[in-house]
Parts: structure tokens; sequence; C-alpha cells
């Protein structure tokens, strides 16, 4: 992996976030072979369980993955979770961080996430939702390879059914971290012009936020990536 820098998208830099940099004792393995996951020092608050809060907001802070059959092979991430664990778990006390590799798809459907339910007990279970602010703040730590391509995410309805369930998003390059996101630059297509998709609107529930790592038509894409901080203002 690169070096890893605060903000994203495009060439957009900024100082790092972090007040620590460096790699995990954590090594995981499996689909990724052996990553070395970063550690950095952040504003949520991580429990041993991967239960994650950022002032009001609260949940299981999770990765996930999705793929096609044309991709050249399945992305990987890590850590691994599944409901409420994460092998291994988050290195960190105070950020969710992860690593991996997207690997070429020419439908462009593979991608992986790193993020952290918003309204969610620490019993688990399909967690409730939060109102849209007006606008939202994400601090983050990336690497200088993934400035280009991470998008945040925002999704509205149940993560426990797919129909039920509406994504929006910022592209790389429209968004740095620490500075406020206006809530309407979300945008359920947010890598087409403005215009095609449906914008987020002020007061739409919302479960879950994550950063987005879609994958590329031809190259593989290896990421390292940490989220840091998550500030709601109305």
């Amino acid at each position: 992996m690169g070096t890893l820098a605060g903000g994203a998208g495009g060439s957009q830099g900024g100082s790092s976030q972090a007040a620590t940099l460096g790699g995990s004792t954590s090594i995981a393995s499996g689909l990724c072979g052996n990553v070395l996951i970063p550690v950095v020092s952040g504003n949520l608050v991580v429990a041993s369980t991967s239960y994650t809060t950022a002032g009001n907001l609260h949940g299981f802070g999770y990765t996930w993955s999705n793929f096609s059959s044309s991709a050249t092979s399945k992305p990987c991430i890590a850590p691994t979770c599944t409901g409420t664990t994460c092998t291994p778990r988050f290195s960190s006390p105070t950020a969710v961080c992860a690593a991996g590799t997207v690997e070429a798809d020419s439908t462009y459907l593979s991608l992986v996430g790193l993020g952290m339910n918003l309204n969610q007990t620490d019993a688990g279970g399909t967690p409730d939702s939060v109102p849209a602010p007006a606008s939202i703040t994400v601090t983050t730590v990336l690497d200088s390879a993934t400035l280009g391509y991470a998008r945040i995410q925002l999704i509205s309805g149940s993560s426990g059914s797919d129909a039920a369930v509406t994504t929006y998003c910022v592209e790389a390059g429209q968004w740095k971290s620490g500075t406020p996101i206006p809530i309407t630059k979300f945008n359920t297509k947010c890598w087409l012009p403005t215009g095609n998709g449906t914008a987020l609107t002020v007061g739409t529930g919302l479960t879950a936020i994550y950063i987005l790592i879609p994958c590329d038509g031809v190259d593989a894409r290896p990421f390292s990536m940490c989220l840091t901080g998550i500030t709601f203002t109305p």
C-alpha cells in the first residue's frame, strides 16, 4: 500500500487525519493472502466487539464485499465481518480500518465497503434510522492510491432487505475529509452526470454510512482506508 493521507478524491490531498500511522499487528489471511491493516488514531469509540460510537451515532462497524462472475476474482477486504463479529477485530479503539484489493470487473459490479450502522443497539439486529441532517462531515485516512476512487455512501432503509434499501453517494473528487458535505450532494447515481439520479433530502431516514471502493473494468484496485469520524450538522 502507499502512503496514507487525509482527504479523498481525485487530486485532492490534505494532511493526515491520524495521530499515529502504522501497520496492525493483526495480519488477515484467506482471499487477501497476507494484508497489513492500518492502525490510526481517530475520534470514534470502537469496542472490541466492533460496536462503534460517533457522538450520538452508534452501531456495529463492519466491512462487506460484492462481486459478479465477470470479475477477475473475488474482491477481498480485511477484516471480514459477519453480523456483530469481525475477524480480525478492528485494531484501533478510535477508528475502523481495512485493507485489501478490488479485482477488475468488466461489468463494474464488484466493490467493497467499510462503515458503521447509525442507530443500532449493542445487541445487534436491524438498525433503526436517523433523519438525514443538513450536512455530514466525514473524516478519513486513506491510502494515496485510494484517494482517486473512494466514495462516501449513505443507506436509507432496512439493511436486511435489498428491495427496501436506497443508496445515496458522493463520488471521489466531490468530497474531502473533514469538510462538511451538503446532504443534497448525495445522489442515487453519483457516478453519472448531475441530474441522472435522485438527490437525498433532509429528514430522510438513514441507517448506515460507509466508504465504498468500486472496481475498475481493467485494473485491480488495492486499497487501505480508515474511517475516523462522523459528524451530523442539523
